[in-house]
């Protein structure tokens, strides 16, 4: 059976790109009853960003 690395070893500057792409489009929740923060980009968006602006293959 073949081992099946996580992402992150796969491609060591996955999280850093996506965090740089999804952070300036992050923000609290307005109520501030959490801690959490949320993006308005989509999955799909990002994975376009990432091909388009970091160089990444489909």
């Amino acid at each position: 059976m073949k081992c099946q690395w996580p992402i992150e070893h796969q491609l060591a500057k996955i999280v850093e790109h996506i965090r740089s792409l999804v952070d300036p489009q992050s923000q609290t929740d307005p109520s501030f009853k959490s801690t959490q923060l949320y993006t308005r980009l989509s999955t799909a968006e990002t994975s376009r960003q990432l091909i388009k602006l970091k160089g990444y293959k489909r």
